[in-house]
């Protein structure tokens, strides 16, 4: 029977090579590869955590990755980055699930300016933050020269730093509903709402990422109810005027899909300004151009200018200008498709910009 070469590292830092001869086979082990700090180990096979096996990390006081890779460094960004897969999938699924809170989607379960944001970006902030504690522990190469990487994260020190994060979360999501509850105006109180929002979400996203971390699966207690929550932040949206006035030959669609993500995000929309907390105003204006492809398509462009006004300090907090065009063998159709695009392409700005005026 003949021995597998092999090259292992466990917290070494150097490396050693001993020769010896099993039968008629030369045998070679390198010892102490370098893969962290600490003694190193000899081993003549694939080590048990290969196999997800090994006693030094149990499952209920860690979380471990088995990542490989034709190098060290390779071999050790897949170990990570199989730990933050956990975390990932885990966290979006609970996050998706437990969306209750206002700002998650849309009362008709469709975008609007409230739900610009999902808690993508967001979880992965966190699961970045919360992976700064894990260590790579041990290598493996094996004859062929491809690595294997053993990735570990302590789960209770994990989860301090979570129960910390958790409770400054809740101390400034309180904190932020309290002040909306004194504000003199409305748009004030609205920002605040919206800030404490924010900070809801990654609550969730952090007590999820707790869950992932807590051998139970249980999570930290809701300090804020998600429907005492929701009660207050609708009679604060309901509150808030926003005027719609955009004009041109663009048969009113243009204002009509703004409009849309406003009520679908529960803010009140008028026509007039008279009274109004926040004013869109702007135009979309048309028309058909010479240029004809072979194929007997006829096109038609749109140009369009909104602006954002903050009507309580007088200020233009947002400007759209987007231009578009498009083709068909008919001009109606042409016209339609464009001024379909140019809605979509308004809307997405809008909804970007009114975010991130609430969230200032």
């Amino acid at each position: 029977m003949t021995e597998v070469a092999t090259k292992a590292c466990l917290h070494g830092s150097g490396a050693k090579v001993i020769s010896r001869t099993h039968g008629c086979v030369p045998l070679i082990v390198v010892v102490g590869l370098s893969c962290a700090s600490g003694a190193a180990r000899t081993t003549s096979g694939p080590p048990g955590w290969m196999n997800g096996k090994d006693a030094r990390f149990p499952a209920e006081a860690f979380l471990t990755g088995v990542g490989t890779g034709d190098s060290k460094a390779a071999a050790e960004d897949s170990a990570r980055a199989e730990i933050s897969k956990i975390f990932l999938v885990h966290v979006q699924e609970l996050a998706q699930a437990r969306s209750s809170y206002v700002g998650y989607t849309s009362r008709a379960g469709t975008a609007s300016w409230v739900s610009q944001n999902d808690v993508s970006q967001m979880t992965t902030t966190h699961t970045d933050q919360i992976l700064e504690g894990m260590q790579i522990v041990e290598c493996f190469t094996d004859v062929s020269g491809r690595v294997s990487a053993l990735a570990v994260l302590d789960r209770r020190a994990a989860r301090r730093r979570l129960e910390q994060q958790v409770g400054d979360l809740d101390t400034s999501i309180k904190g932020h509903i309290a002040e909306s509850e004194k504000a003199p105006g409305k748009v004030l109180r609205l920002k605040l709402m919206m800030r404490a929002l924010e900070k809801i979400k990654e609550r969730e996203v952090a007590n999820a990422q707790y869950r992932v971390v807590n051998p139970s699966g249980q999570g930290l207690p809701v300090q804020v109810d998600a429907g005492a929550f929701d009660v207050k932040m609708t009679a604060v949206l309901a509150t808030v005027r926003v005027a719609v006035d955009v004009r041109g030959d663009d048969d009113g669609m243009i204002g009509a899909a703004i409009t849309e993500s406003l009520t679908r995000g529960r803010l009140q929309v008028q026509p007039s300004s008279v009274g109004a907390d926040i004013i869109v105003r702007g135009t979309a204006t048309g028309t058909q151009t010479n240029q004809e492809s072979r194929t007997g398509f006829k096109f038609v462009a749109f140009d369009s200018a909104i602006q954002m006004i903050d009507v309580v300090n007088g200020t233009v907090f947002g400007s759209i200008a987007i231009s578009h065009r498009e083709g068909a063998q008919d001009v109606s159709d042409a016209r339609r498709m464009c001024l379909m695009r140019l809605a979509e392409m308004i809307v997405r700005k809008f909804n970007e910009g009114l975010r991130e005026f609430l969230l200032k």
